[in-house]
């Protein structure tokens, strides 16, 4: 497959309008000196024809010279109006009858001229190298009106073809500048609304995040003084375990807090990675909490750093959810590297009813229902699968399939490994999400 850039379009662009130029040209200098030569021969062979084609077969000539016309639009100019005089010198000698019918059939002058001084006006000539091809229209148009042979159709026909075409071909070229110029200041007023929208978003961030610290990082701190308060004065060993576990995670949980602040503060894709403890944290976080979590990890491979992100949060998520709703009950969270897939197997058997008798119902209740939904759409949107559901043991069971490398998915995929008997289909979960 073959891709064209925007400039090998430009110049494509640029071709083939100057075909339909030089083109057009050629065809208009042919056409008028063909059609003359028609009513000469009508009106009598007295008339001399053969002037009308002195005068074409330099257009004709020149016509080519156009494609030069962005590079040195001012010598185009100059050669253009040097050529449309040298044809009206040339028609000095016809009888006024055969100037007057060339000028008026006459398409290359006004066509030439149009051309040339619209791609002088858009270039960046100074005026001073501009002087002498308005010197050079001023003769053309002298020459073509003959003002020491005094003619009205004449007169009206020489300006119509040479002073005309130039002033409207000045005027197209003023006109094309200045939408050029209205079209850069609307761009650069868009990119200063979006540069202020994104400064106002910024600082609707820092005001939330300040909020957010005041609001939380008082309550949790209220709660780590308590808990550690609770833990100097207990009496049991198990009470002052359980205390200085919940002022453990408390500075656990602002630590986080102070990340999140951070990000959001100052948003980067990188700092995410800091919010999002890595999976043997998770993991062992989960054992001091009283989760009998396992980690089991098969092969090594390049992953990309937002899978990296995808599979904290899916094991982060997991086991939450297996601490709510399945108390004592062992989990097992096993990540497997293929070569260009990465699977992430979180499992837990059924709850005992004796491990169910600790926890309390409000906590099994709470969440919002939307977290295995949401990590369910990021790993659709990244190319990957993700299934939730109980096993046939009555346990439960989060699989994840991403591809391990998101700059290289164009590679075939790992072939499946073989399904367990215990592995949930594709239909939405039964456990509450959190």
């Amino acid at each position: 497959m073959t891709f064209v850039t925007g400039r090998q379009r430009s110049s494509r662009t640029e071709a083939a309008a100057d075909a339909v130029v030089v083109g057009v040209l050629v065809a208009s200098a042919v056409l008028t000196a063909g059609l003359a030569a028609v009513l000469v021969r009508a009106w009598g062979p007295s008339l001399p024809a053969h002037l009308l084609w002195a005068v074409a077969v330099p257009q004709i000539a020149a016509s080519p010279v156009m494609v030069l016309r962005r590079r040195a639009p001012v010598a185009v100019a100059a050669v253009m109006a040097a050529v449309a005089i040298a044809g009206r010198l040339v028609m000095l000698s016809a009888p006024d009858a055969l100037i007057e019918l060339q000028l008026s059939a006459e398409l290359w002058t006004p066509s030439a001229m149009t051309v040339a001084i619209h791609a002088m006006a858009l270039s960046d000539a100074p005026s001073g190298r501009r002087r002498p091809v308005w010197a050079l229209v001023a003769v053309l148009t002298l020459v073509a009106a003959r003002p020491w042979a005094p003619d009205q159709g004449i007169a009206a026909n020489a300006v119509l073809h040479t002073a005309v075409p130039a002033l409207l071909g000045l005027y197209l070229g003023a006109r094309r500048r200045l939408l050029r110029a209205l079209t850069e200041r609307a761009e650069r007023a868009e990119a200063e609304r979006l540069l202020y929208a994104e400064q106002a978003r910024q600082q609707e961030r820092v005001r939330l995040a300040e909020e957010m610290h005041d609001l939380v990082t008082h309550r949790v701190n209220l709660m780590v003084l308590q808990a550690g308060a609770l833990e100097v004065t207990a009496s049991e060993e198990a009470t002052r375990k359980a205390a200085e576990q919940v002022r453990g995670i408390g500075c656990q949980a602002l630590d986080e807090l102070r990340d999140l602040v951070s990000v959001l503060r100052a948003p980067r894709r990188e700092a995410l990675h800091d919010v999002v403890p890595e999976v043997p944290e998770l993991v062992a976080a989960s054992r001091a909490a009283g989760v009998a979590a396992t980690l089991v990890r098969e092969g090594q491979g390049v992953t990309s750093p937002l899978v990296e992100l995808t599979v904290r949060q899916i094991v982060r998520e997991t086991l939450t959810n297996a601490a709510k709703h399945a108390p004592g009950a062992p989990v097992e969270v096993r990540v497997r590297h293929g070569r260009t897939r990465l699977e992430v197997t979180v499992r837990n058997p059924a709850p005992s009813g004796q491990a169910v008798t600790g926890v309390p119902a409000t906590l099994a209740a709470a969440g919002s229902g939307s977290g295995l939904r949401g990590l369910r759409r990021r790993v659709t949107l990244m190319g990957g699968t993700l299934t939730a559901g109980r096993t046939s043991e009555g346990g439960f069971e989060v699989h994840a399939d991403l591809p391990a490398d998101l700059s290289a998915q164009e590679h075939p995929a790992d072939p499946p490994a073989p399904e367990d008997p215990g592995r949930p289909s594709a239909r939405e979960d039964s456990r509450d999400e959190s």
